[in-house]
């Protein structure tokens, strides 16, 4: 999979995707007959807008076919669109207070 590139935009506008969100896609090594599933980590939770919205994330120039030698012979690209709502969720917990002892030094 390396050679291919990762992008996303967060309702229409692109965010740059940092190397490391789709290092173990880049590294990914796919055996002719065999599949493989790897991660690659979306936008940060702080690009996305409470009311919702949408996320785009494509995968291009991934390698789907090689010839005899290994040599790349066709790249495809691959596209999602996913729709996201957010919902604001509220805790509480009880908190309690130990005292501490005053603690002296030794001379």
């Amino acid at each position: 999979m390396a050679g291919s590139i990762a992008t996303y935009s967060v309702d229409n506008q692109v965010l740059k995707v940092p190397p490391e969100n789709y290092a173990e896609f880049a590294a990914t090594i796919i055996p002719r007959g065999q599949t493989a599933e790897a991660t690659v980590k979306g936008p940060p939770v702080s690009a996305l807008r409470d009311a919702g919205g949408t996320v785009f994330v494509s995968l291009d120039e991934v390698v789907t076919d090689v010839d005899a030698a290994g040599r790349p012979t066709k790249t495809s690209n691959f596209e999602w669109h996913l729709s996201y709502s957010m919902n604001q969720v509220e805790k509480s917990d009880t908190v309690r207070k130990t005292p501490m002892t005053e603690s002296r030094a030794v001379r």
